[in-house]
């Protein structure tokens, strides 16, 4: 495998850097010291034609405004807040009201937003960055690491770690947008199965209520795989649009989320140790300098598979909160191996 890696503009004197891991079998992922953002990941279809299988801004300053997170590392706490607060320890921590009343993605400028220092591995990086106490309104100085390794066959694993100085709340995720199509073929048309049991409630701002529903004879049954688009149209999918909803993983099955394309019959088995799959049917996309939607960008067009705990949790009674500590820090592993049936 080599690493190139190439300045592509600057932010605030500082450069932005493009570093591309390509392995000897031509799978190739890109990757941005701004936000952590994978920019692209090339994989082949079943006749070996390589095309880039997430979705991608062709210009650095998309990048930065990013309204839809594009391919970006998101914390401290990925999801949703509720009222942008959460009280830990007694104290109660006020943070930034981002999404209407409520703090989305780590708030206004949260990881993804961030230059991160850069270290090239044999297989990959390993990016780093300090969070300083009451970055965003969050407690604790935090030590964030999160490593991109890519291995054969056409394997990306992201390990992410965190080390804080005292008590706080972490919830990291990627939020890359699949198309396995390569073009600009709506991302429902792909074929999904997620092998959960249960689904979480989310309320009329997409806020998780802490309730978990049986996925059995809903839009929301993904156990046996199914095609997105079958159930967009259910009527309790309207509250956002499409799918914007956590998932309860089970235990049982390693993968337990696979994503396939017919057409070019490329497939996504997901890995994880989290608890849950944001599934997000990229409802609010809107950028006309989406590579992968030419000028004619649609909802829809790329799908996120968000693996990490459940958005609110320090806030509802039935869920365990991400609270990390020095005794306790962050760890968390999810592994995208591509492939072609």
């Amino acid at each position: 495998m080599k690493i190139l890696s190439h300045v592509i503009g600057k932010i605030n004197h500082q450069e932005i850097i493009k570093y591309q891991l390509i392995a000897d079998s031509g799978t190739q992922v890109n990757i941005l010291n701004y936000g952590g953002i994978i920019s692209g990941i090339w994989v082949p279809d079943y006749t070996n034609n390589f095309a880039n299988v997430v979705l991608a801004y062709d210009n650095l300053d998309s990048y930065i405004t990013n309204p839809g997170y594009l391919g970006a590392i998101i914390g401290r706490h990925s999801g949703r807040i509720g009222m942008a607060r959460f009280k830990l320890n007694d104290t109660i921590y006020n943070l930034a009201k981002n999404n209407g009343e409520h703090n989305l993605h780590g708030g206004n400028i949260g990881l993804d937003k961030r230059i991160w220092q850069v270290t090239q591995l044999a297989d990959g990086l390993k990016l780093t960055y300090l969070s300083p106490q009451f970055e965003e309104g969050f407690p604790a100085n935090v030590h964030f690491e999160v490593c991109y390794q890519l291995s054969e066959p056409a394997t990306l694993s992201i390990i992410y770690k965190a080390y804080p100085d005292a008590a706080t709340i972490i919830n990291l995720t990627n939020h890359s947008y699949f198309n396995l199509s390569g073009s600009h073929n709506s991302g429902t048309g792909q074929i999904l199965q997620i092998v959960a049991d249960e689904y979480c409630e989310i309320d009329q701002s997409a806020l998780p209520t802490g309730k978990r529903l049986p996925v059995e004879n809903t839009a929301f049954d993904f156990r046996v795989p199914k095609l997105i688009q079958s159930d967009m149209h259910a009527n309790e999918l309207q509250v956002a649009g499409g799918f914007d909803h956590p998932f309860i993983l089970a235990n049982t099955s390693s993968p337990n989320i696979i994503l396939f394309d017919a057409k070019t019959r490329r497939e996504l088995k997901i890995m994880t140790t989290e608890k849950a799959v944001i599934f997000y049917t990229g409802n609010f996309l809107a950028n006309p300098n989406l590579v992968n939607g030419g000028r004619e960008c649609i909802n829809h067009l790329g799908i996120c598979l968000e693996t990490q705990n459940i958005p609110n949790a320090i806030n509802l009674a039935n869920c365990q909160a991400p609270i990390y500590s020095p005794q306790k820090p962050y760890l968390s592993t999810t592994i995208w191996q591509f492939g072609v049936r």
